[in-house]
């Protein structure tokens, strides 16, 4: 699993830097929230990881969380199925902390 909250893209929170989202964190009102993602098959191998923690703005949509892990313009992700807490979900779909996104690729076979 790979832990992305508040690493990579900035310095800490409380540094005022841009966070996760490119939004800036400290001083600005914004609620973080902590969500788990799990990546399968082909959305696996795009995001280049099984799983991960992202922290993202309190109710930032499916959509949101995508474009800021920088996956949303990739062919698997605009043709996946979405589960949050494991009940299938809107790219509407707000986010909340301790929630669960799962990404489901079109899947074939027979």
């Amino acid at each position: 699993m790979v832990e992305v909250a508040g690493a990579g893209r900035g310095a800490a929170a409380g540094e005022g830097a841009a966070d996760l989202d490119g939004g800036t964190a400290a001083g600005a009102g914004l609620i973080r929230v902590r969500v788990r993602v799990r990546y399968f098959a082909a959305a696996k191998a795009a995001a280049g990881v099984a799983e991960e923690l992202r922290d993202v703005d309190s109710g930032c949509t499916v959509d949101d969380l995508l474009v800021t892990a920088g996956l949303a313009s990739l062919p698997v992700f605009g043709r996946s199925t979405f589960l949050v807490n494991g009940v299938a979900a809107a790219r509407t779909q707000p986010l909340y902390d301790g929630d669960t996104l799962d990404v489901l690729p079109p899947f074939a076979g027979g």
